[in-house]
């Protein structure tokens, strides 16, 4: 949660700083909606501080299929990353990191306990 918004926040004040390292093509635009989606993340850090089990879940849920399907979407326009860039991997090692996180966490609050 708070990777993502540090990240988020970076790319929406400096969106030119982002399309020199980005792993694929932005413009301004997409580079601020691309901090949008990346302070999702933030939700997580919110969540933290709740003591309930069902809004985790569902978090752990949601964030696992939403993941999933960009690394699906990733692999689907492997030909449009830019492979030079550093960024292209950390994103990539960061969406599978947060997907067996996601579905580790799911598993752990959907068992009793």
């Amino acid at each position: 949660g708070l990777g993502a918004l540090v990240t988020g926040l970076a790319v929406f004040l400096w969106p030119a700083g982002a399309i020199d390292v980005w792993p694929w093509q932005l413009s301004p635009l997409t580079a601020r909606v691309m901090a949008a989606v990346l302070m999702l993340g933030v939700a997580g850090l919110v969540l933290a501080a709740d003591g309930r089990r069902r809004p985790v879940l569902l978090l752990a849920q949601v964030a696992a299929i939403m993941v999933a399907l960009i690394l699906l979407a990733a692999v689907r326009a492997r030909a449009e990353f830019f492979t030079d860039r550093p960024f292209t991997w950390l994103f990539a090692a960061g969406m599978a990191l947060v997907l067996v996180g996601a579905v580790a966490l799911a598993g752990r609050f959907r068992s009793p306990g």
